[in-house]
């Protein structure tokens, strides 16, 4: 069913819905409108019928006329009565059948009261009485008729009893004398009907656009309230997501870190109070790999794995925030004693460690977590916050995947660290730091075939300090893309001094940092320096350690296609450790693959590291690469090397790694006892 609201006003299908949605208010309308035009036709009738009584008045026939005008008189009375009621009543009354009844009542009796004059008080011998009384009730009947038009059974309850008398008897039962006034009322009769009909068509068109329009105003209002209703909903929900997002993270629904801090800040009273809390600061263990290599929508994914897999572990944590990307916090208030929170972290480790199916990838995520302990380790909530960050820190830098409680010792340790971080760029910054050579030999020739270059730091204070002591923290803190740089230049500033002293030419190199790779300036770094320096870029070797070859993959292979154009060697470094497969090894646009030297360790005391070492030599011959063995310390060692076929070697029974004089030394000819034993 079309509603008048969706097509246009006067179509059909309107009209007739809103005949059947407004029936009983048309209803109501119709009787409103025939009390309410009834008054003027009842006053008209009363005029001509006293006009009739006047003209028709004899002594003879006084006592019918008498009766006649009593009877008009008590109709017109109870019909100003009737009228008067109707609009006393309330609407509700008014629609009520009764109304209509009476009128119809009403109507059908003063039909018959004005044919009742035209049948018994109009005399057959007076032509000009005739025709006054019946133009006067004409003019009544015809007054009335257009009122009642309005509704079609009112008009017919009022014409019909006050005209088909007269016509019937002035037709068929008057004589020929009255017949031609039998004609003129049944002429009169059919033009009532058309005018009627006409009127009543016009009324219901009139009603029928007054309710569509009524229709279409409700449905506005409807329309309107509905809005308005659909805003205050809006309205609320986003008040309410407003409410959310000041305190809850939008993407794991944990408290955010402004809620942290006032839970935070809460239990700190409740500490001064004699309680006890708690605060482990949660850090996820290479997390920015996953965000690197697989995109930050699955990285958002894997974060709400997390999230849910902390609520699950923690049911009687206060409170589970996230801080930043991949940090977390987690706050015990009123902990029991160290052995529950120790039990307590060790299974939202394992919750954590459990592999994950994100998007099709199953990955495994782990964390280094942080425990402080208020009051008995920290002072305030400041303190509280700096060593659990500090605990976390340390827990990552043993490893990952494990957790640590703040103690004394570690505060000593950190402020250690931060000045040896000081010094480290200090360091950089003032040339404390030295490039030493390790020699490669070639096994096939057994005569010097390279040399790698090694970053050594001469303290001031601590002398020579280990690469090991300070290589890790260079690759945390950034330092270490300036450091390569450094050693970089150095080296094939060196060569290019050798090849310029008539000494023997070698290929140097290098090792390189995924900071370098991730920067995303290397093939142009390494452009300007061969540039610069005049060395052949295929006296160059920059290594990978395997490892982080599974680093953005698509970029390091990218990369290292570049740096193969421009000349430049490439190898592997510590081959065997990093479960590279094969699929991506074979990708790699690399010359040489450098088996790690724990297997070269373990070849004399089992057979699964020289089977290992065989299976590398082997599989790296297959892909047309050469094999370099690192960690060479015994005759043993380099007899099982050299009879595999393995390339070169390199280690402390081949030399220690020298300076740049020792360096020039061996290249001008002045050989070890290794290299004659070797030859």
């Amino acid at each position: 069913m079309t509603s008048s609201t969706d097509g246009p006003p006067d179509s059909v299908a309107a009209r007739h819905f809103i005949r059947k949605q407004f029936a009983t208010q048309l209803a109501v309308e119709r009787t409103r409108l025939l009390y309410q035009g009834s008054l003027l036709p009842t006053l008209l009738m009363l005029i001509n019928g006293l006009l009739c009584a006047w003209l028709l008045w004899t002594p003879p026939r006084s006592g019918l006329i008498s009766v006649w005008l009593v009877w008009l008189a008590a109709l017109v009375g109870l019909r100003v009565l009737q009228v008067a009621a109707f609009h006393a009543a309330s609407p509700a009354r008014q629609a009520e059948p009764i109304w209509k009844r009476t009128f119809l009542l009403g109507a059908c009796a003063s039909g018959f009261t004005l044919s009742s004059a035209a049948l018994v008080l109009v005399p057959f011998e007076g032509v000009v009485q005739q025709a006054w009384v019946f133009g006067l009730m004409g003019a009544a009947t015809l007054s009335a008729s257009v009122a009642y038009a309005v509704s079609i059974p009112a008009f017919l309850t009022f014409t019909v009893p006050c005209l088909v008398p007269v016509i019937v008897y002035l037709l068929w039962g008057a004589g020929s004398a009255l017949r031609g006034w039998g004609w003129l009322g049944l002429i009169l009769l059919i033009a009532l009907i058309v005018v009627a009909a006409q009127v009543n068509r016009l009324i219901q068109s009139g009603l029928i656009r007054r309710f569509q329009n009524l229709a279409l105003i409700e449905h506005l209002q409807r329309a309107q309230a509905k809005s308005e209703e659909l805003n205050r909903e809006l309205s609320r929900q986003h008040e309410e997501r407003t409410r959310y997002l000041l305190h809850y993270d939008e993407l794991t629904g944990l408290a955010n870190r402004a809620l942290f801090n006032e839970r935070l800040r809460d239990a700190n009273q409740r500490v001064r109070r004699g309680k006890s809390l708690a605060l482990l600061h949660i850090n996820l263990d290479r997390f920015k790999l996953v965000n690197d290599s697989l995109g930050h929508a699955v990285a958002d994914q894997l974060l709400r794995q997390i999230a849910r897999r902390l609520n699950s572990a923690l049911p009687e944590a206060d409170t589970i925030a996230r801080l930043s990307a991949d940090e977390f916090a987690v706050l015990f208030d009123a902990y029991g004693n160290l052995s529950s929170l120790a039990r307590v972290t060790s299974r939202v480790l394992g919750k954590l460690r459990s592999p994950l199916l994100v998007s099709g990838h199953e990955l495994v995520v782990s964390a280094s977590i942080g425990i402080s302990l208020l009051p008995d380790s920290a002072r305030d909530i400041s303190a509280l916050r700096s060593q659990a960050n500090k605990a976390m820190q340390h827990a990552k830098h043993l490893g990952g995947n494990n957790f640590q409680f703040f103690t004394d010792s570690l505060q000593a340790s950190t402020l250690e660290r931060l000045q040896f971080e000081i010094q480290l760029r200090k360091a950089v910054q003032e040339n404390q730091l030295e490039v030493v050579y390790q020699p490669k030999m070639c096994l096939a020739s057994g005569r010097l075939s390279s040399a790698e270059a090694l970053v050594r730091w001469n303290h001031p204070v601590r002398g020579v300090v280990s690469p090991n002591d300070f290589i890790g923290l260079a690759e945390e803190t950034g330092l270490i893309a300036e450091i390569g740089e450094f050693v970089l230049r150095q080296a094939c500033r060196q060569v290019c001094i050798w090849q310029s002293q008539g000494l023997e030419t070698i290929r140097v190199s290098v090792n390189l940092s995924v900071h370098q790779l991730r920067q995303g300036k290397l093939v142009s770094l390494v452009r300007q320096v061969l540039d610069e320096t005049g060395l052949a870029p295929e006296y160059l070797e920059l290594e990978l350690t395997e490892s982080q070859l599974m680093d953005s993959v698509e970029h390091i292979i990218a990369t290292f296609q570049q740096l193969r154009e421009l000349g430049v060697k490439l190898s592997i470094d510590d081959f065997g450790t990093g479960y590279s497969s094969l699929s991506y090894l074979k990708r790699f646009p690399v010359n040489y693959v450098k088996i790690d030297q724990a297997f070269i360790r373990g070849i004399g005391e089992g057979t699964e590291d020289a089977a290992i070492t065989r299976a590398i030599i082997a599989m790296a011959h297959s892909l047309g690469l050469k094999v370099v063995a690192e960690g060479v310390e015994n005759e043993e060692q380099l007899a099982f090397l050299k009879a595999h076929a393995c390339d070169e070697v390199q280690g402390y029974l081949i030399s220690r790694p020298i300076d740049v004089d020792a360096m020039g030394e061996v290249l001008a000819g002045d050989t070890t006892d290794a290299w004659d034993k070797v030859q």
